[in-house]
């Protein structure tokens, strides 16, 4: 019950919101109105639960891992500083480690707007380079569907090429050359409104970036004409893009995923993964046999695709070879028993992308049996049960997580705190494996919603 006022014809409530948590307001019109009683009673003791706190995994034996903090280096020299548990990686970004290896960049591109149903666009974009590129990449999407030349030559379409909620990224590198070079690309509106957007970069012989990005530099016709693909093709007389106006770029940008960044050219690529709670081996399905391990600085062997873990170990490190090949399904935590942790955020725990149940365990000590006692959890992220001596006291989904018993006994009392997160981190674990690519849904890749237990815990008794 929660206590309001009536003004007038409406009920005024004070509630304080977190971010993400909701209520539900329920009002019986035909219950009597009631007095708030004064329940404060005489404080007999305040105690607070300090660390170290068990943790344990109680409906799961491993927790699986689609992402790591990753950095792409352009030699293949070990960089001993990235083996030390305490190297500051914030600046690394997370990037998925299934299938193959790719980093996030930012849209920079306009997107070209076709106002017009049922119809196409072509579109034309010119440029020069001095000398053979290295790599170069471009990420193309369209609604509702697209279709990519590069120098007069048919680039295959990809999965998404008729998907106007994903992209398709295209290595043309094998297609570009010294002097210059057009791209075209054809898009197809099947009804409402139609759009396309292209980005991609291209590595130059001289190490630098050269961005390639669908603006108002490129030409626009509404007809076909013939051999318009290539690059001798006059398209003097083709007129400049229509842009998409904020509105309607805004929506589209904010569906899709952010557009592959980078060229891999022989890069040694590494990443760096948190060790679990209980964990006690790793599972790397996939992993490039010439990848090297080390766990908090010292190198392992990996043995029938794992890696044993010691206990108290805080980081393993991948150098993953100069290919840009990742696992072949996701890596997976083996855990077992219970260890020690202090109260804090389970991001810092590794647990990015899990979403399910902790178990938190400690005890403290009664001079008397019975005692009236009131356990706080403090800040809980995102629901608590409680159980006293094996016996449940109360669940709570949403705060104050605050739960009243006098089921104590003389001396040492156990307390068990489960703490169970939201969905979200799951799905971003989906997202990360391309299995959630219909519009509607976006889970940024560095995003995960933080979870657990952070007290302060307290136990109050009352006389």
């Amino acid at each position: 019950p929660v206590s309001y006022r009536k003004i007038k014809n409406r009920n005024e409530i004070a509630l304080d919101f977190d971010p993400y948590v909701a209520f539900w307001l329920v009002f019986d019109p035909s219950s009597k109105k009631q007095p708030v009683k004064d329940t404060k009673k005489e404080v007999k003791f305040e105690m607070r639960l300090n660390d170290p706190w068990l943790v344990s995994f109680p409906e799961t034996d491993s927790v699986w891992v689609t992402s790591a903090r990753t950095m792409i280096i352009g030699n293949s020299g070990t960089q001993k500083e990235y083996l030390q548990a305490d190297y500051d990686d914030s600046d690394w970004p997370y990037v998925n480690i299934v299938g193959n290896i790719r980093l996030d960049g930012k849209w920079k591109a306009s997107m070209f707007y076709n106002p017009d149903p049922t119809s196409k666009r072509y579109y034309r974009y010119k440029f020069t380079l001095s000398s053979d590129p290295q790599g170069a990449i471009i990420n193309v999407n369209g609604d509702n569907a697209v279709k990519v030349w590069v120098n007069g030559i048919d680039v295959p379409p990809g999965k998404n090429a008729s998907s106007w909620s994903a992209f398709d990224s295209y290595n043309i590198k094998s297609l570009l050359k010294k002097g210059e070079n057009v791209i075209a690309v054809e898009e197809t509106n099947n009804a409402g409104y139609g759009w396309m957007v292209l980005q991609g970069v291209v590595l130059k012989a001289d190490g630098k970036e050269m961005d390639i990005l669908s603006s108002k530099d490129w030409k626009e016709s509404a007809s076909l004409h013939k051999d318009w693909q290539k690059a001798e093709f006059d398209d003097s007389s083709w007129g400049a893009p229509v842009l998409a106006d904020d509105k309607v770029a805004s929506f589209n940008f904010l569906r899709m995923r952010p557009p592959n960044k980078i060229i891999f050219t022989k890069s040694t690529v590494w990443w760096r993964m948190k060790v679990i709670p209980d964990a006690y081996y790793l599972s790397l399905p996939g992993l490039n046999k010439n990848a090297k391990i080390w766990i908090d600085g010292k190198q392992i062997k990996l043995k029938g695709g794992k890696v044993a873990i010691p206990d108290d170990a805080k980081i393993i490190v991948i150098k993953n070879g100069e290919e840009a090949n990742g696992l072949s399904q996701p890596a997976f935590f083996h855990c077992r028993g219970k260890s020690s942790s202090g109260l804090v955020s389970w991001l810092d725990m590794g647990l990015r992308r899990y979403t399910g149940f902790i178990d938190y365990e400690t005890s403290f000590n009664m001079s008397d049996a019975g005692t009236a006692i009131s356990i706080d959890l403090g800040k809980v992220r995102y629901m608590a049960e409680v159980w006293l001596n094996g016996e449940k006291i109360g669940e709570r989904l949403w705060p104050p997580f605050v739960f009243k018993t006098n089921k104590t006994k003389k001396g040492n009392n156990t307390i068990r705190i489960r703490v169970g997160n939201l969905m979200v981190n799951k799905m971003g674990g989906e997202d990360d494996l391309g299995k959630l690519r219909t519009w509607g849904w976006q889970t940024p890749s560095a995003s995960s919603f933080e979870a657990g237990l952070f007290g302060p815990v307290k136990v109050t008794g009352y006389k």
